[in-house]
């Protein structure tokens, strides 16, 4: 499974669960720590204006390590917009990012 955090001037974290194992809210948590670090390497002059977290409401968002973690590292968590077969924010900021390289082949 692919994790992937990203901006809107591109990718900023991936990282690939190894296979077997399951993500948990410890999984979670230290993924957010390595998205601190992430940040902090190539958003240094963004982050003094905060950061803001979309998640699905799945339960390693909710549990209770990971809302401590998030709150800890200071970012906002962003309440997610009811399911719409018709609105997938990758679709509109991920996606074409991701299809800029391969236009020019």
């Amino acid at each position: 499974m692919l994790s992937i955090f990203w901006d809107s001037h591109g990718v900023i974290l991936t990282d690939y669960l190894p296979k077997g194992e399951t993500l948990n809210s410890d999984y979670y948590c230290n993924l957010l720590g390595k998205l601190c670090d992430a940040l902090k390497q190539k958003c240094c002059g963004m982050i003094s204006k905060g950061v803001h977290l979309l998640a699905d409401n799945a339960s390693v968002h909710m549990a209770l390590a990971s809302v401590v973690t998030t709150h800890r590292l200071g970012y906002e968590v962003l309440q997610h917009p009811p399911y719409s077969p018709d609105l997938a924010l990758s679709d509109f900021f991920l996606f074409p990012e991701m299809k800029k390289p391969l236009c020019d082949r």
